[in-house]
């Protein structure tokens, strides 16, 4: 009997550990293609400023044991025809460079008892490949990481063209150079295409950080899984919390699933959840940062033009304030092709006497219907409200009844003055997508979907 209760325990466990991302990134094959691209020129540049480490040793010639050195060994031109990345469902991704031309130059020595010669040689190399297989995971950190498993290569034709007088004797001693510079390069470029992937890895880790929105507020991404690997792209889901620099507590909002197209016409694909856009408002409104109560002043006389019956009561004119609150947090809801934020409020209308006493004519509840869109901009998704309804609902009347609709305009003309204004430019502030350096979103496209907004767009790479 307690095995099951162990099971179920566990089970509900495992169930809390699969939590859904508020945000995924979908790296297409387009899009690792390019990220290559890039990759291939680093990689070229690096190798045309890299010296190899010399090469010395003994070898027997014809006059007996020689010395020999082979230094300064740098690639003076390098040709990469055909390169392309492959991946292998679950975590493996290969990288394969082949039909490689590589032009290198050297000095060497060769010196005994008897001879002393120096020299220089270019030796161009055809047909070289390398294959390189990394597997992307995570650690207990939530880094991504990627590791190279192995890489293997292998040279073509090798031609020598020797720099120096004196050909008839040391013609003998290509051979031996070409098996050093073969080993060298063996060695060095394999070397190079590691380190060059550690240092995109370094890079990748960005990806994962802390932003600021405010003083007050910030937004901390984190991988929630190890990356996963498919046919065509790769998936990266992230945590995201937003909280006070100076308290963090979980959001109460839970991130519902949803899916990313099966599309290969851009770069980047990217689903933010309507539960990380409902976490950032509830987290504003928290710091009263779009918790806002403002008064309007006008007169009965004003008042009784919208509602008649406030002259009844009113018969001299007293000033009026209205005063407008937010009371709660608003609210994103996110259908297809369908953004719209509710923002509940509390409105009193108050009559201002002349012994100085406020007394209260009416109040109302009011529900602020926004409709929005989504646009990128400097790297942020930046949502873009305005008002599409409002409703109306009477609470208190020392006037008696009324029709409460008939303040919708007046109350819509208030509103847009003083509540909204400060929850757009809160939402107007952009919610900071992880990034890499020097790598920027270009032709960014948004979609309203259901529970989430897609983000489709292309990168630029700035060198």
């Amino acid at each position: 009997m307690r095995f099951w209760w162990v099971f179920v325990l566990l089970s509900l466990f495992l169930f809390q550990l699969e939590a859904n991302p508020e945000v995924r990134i979908r790296i297409t094959q387009r899009g690792l293609n390019y990220a290559k691209e890039i990759g291939m020129k680093l990689f070229e540049q690096e190798l045309r400023t890299r010296i190899f480490p010399d090469e010395t040793g003994t070898e027997k010639y014809l006059f007996g044991i020689i010395d020999y050195t082979v230094s300064r060994i740098q690639i003076t031109s390098i040709s990469i025809y055909n390169s392309s990345v492959v991946l292998i469902p679950g975590n493996g991704i290969r990288l394969l460079i082949k039909n490689i031309s590589v032009t290198v130059t050297t000095r060497w020595t060769l010196n005994n008892w008897l001879i002393d010669y120096q020299g220089e040689v270019d030796i161009s190399i055809f047909e070289l490949s390398i294959t390189t297989n990394m597997i992307v995971t995570q650690n207990n950190r939530g880094d991504l990481l990627v590791s190279v498993q192995n890489c293997q290569l292998s040279m073509g034709n090798i031609e020598v063209q020797l720099n120096s007088e004196g050909r008839w004797y040391y013609n003998g001693f290509v051979q031996h150079l070409e098996k050093v510079i073969r080993t060298r390069l063996e060695s060095q470029l394999c070397l190079n295409v590691i380190l060059r992937i550690q240092k995109e890895t370094e890079v990748l880790k960005e990806l994962k950080g802390v932003f600021q929105i405010n003083p007050l507020i910030q937004v901390k991404y984190s991988l929630i899984t190890p990356p996963e690997v498919f046919k065509s792209y790769v998936d990266l889901d992230f945590k995201v919390s937003v909280y006070f620099s100076r308290n963090h507590t979980e959001s109460p909002f839970v991130a519902a699933p949803f899916t990313l197209p099966e599309k290969n016409n851009y770069m980047l694909f990217s689903g933010i959840s309507e539960s990380l856009l409902n976490s950032i408002t509830l987290t504003y409104y928290t710091t009263r940062v779009s918790k806002h109560s403002s008064y309007f002043n006008l007169t009965t006389d004003t008042l009784s033009r919208v509602i008649p019956q406030v002259m009844q009561h009113y018969t001299k004119s007293h000033p009026v304030r209205m005063k407008l609150m937010v009371t709660a947090a608003p609210v994103l809801r996110l259908q297809n092709n369908s953004f719209t934020i509710e923002i509940p409020c509390f409105v009193v209308v108050s009559a201002l006497l002349s012994n100085s006493m406020i007394k209260p004519i009416f109040a109302v509840n009011a529900s602020i219907g926004l409709k929005a869109n989504a646009v990128i901009a400097k790297q942020k998704l930046i949502v873009l409200p305005q008002l599409q309804r409002l409703y109306l609902s009477l609470t208190y009347s020392s006037i008696g009844s009324f029709q409460v609709q008939r303040l919708k305009n007046f109350l819509s003309y208030s509103l847009q003055n003083t509540v909204i204004p400060p929850i757009a430019a809160a939402l107007k502030r952009g919610l900071q997508l992880p990034t890499m350096a020097k790598l920027f979103l270009s032709e960014a496209v948004t979609e309203v979907k259901k529970g989430y907004i897609l983000i489709s767009t292309d990168l630029n790479y700035k060198y």
